[in-house]
């Protein structure tokens, strides 16, 4: 009896456990996304900025009310992005499927749900902060 009760608490646990993560994989799930858009990008705002101060600190603190992610990590189906480089999270599909993919020659860019502009650095989403200490080194040089 005790073990029919454990067996039938461990399927209910695992069967609740697999809708959970289900219905987290939905919310965050996005069909949009095409291969060549793969990468990692930075926040046109925060590159402009870059160029012109040659600071990262100052160009992330640009951003300190939240305007724009802080840098965007697009795989096959879901978005990544970093909230000062430290606290990551992953997009929402609700907000990911109102944004926009642009082709211009071998560039790509994002345009988010606010009209803010992203550039892609790099496509490796593996080395996305690698990726991205060099391109802000190459900026201050």
């Amino acid at each position: 009896m005790v073990k029919s009760m454990i067996m039938a608490l461990t399927i209910m646990v695992v069967g609740l456990t697999n809708l959970f993560t289900q219905e987290i994989e939905r919310d965050y799930y996005l069909e949009i996304i095409e291969d060549d858009f793969i990468g990692v990008y930075l926040p046109d705002e925060y590159i402009a900025i870059l160029e012109k101060t040659k600071n990262h600190s100052l160009a992330m603190h640009h951003n300190d009310d939240s305007k724009y992610h802080d840098i965007l990590i697009v795989n096959k189906n879901i978005i990544f992005s970093d909230l000062k480089f430290h606290d990551g999270y992953a997009i929402m599909a609700n907000e990911g499927n109102l944004y926009q993919f642009n082709r211009n020659g071998n560039n790509r860019t994002i345009t988010d749900n606010n009209g803010y502009s992203y550039t892609r650095i790099g496509d490796n989403i593996s080395e996305a902060y690698e990726i991205t200490e060099i391109f802000v080194i190459k900026k201050y040089t």
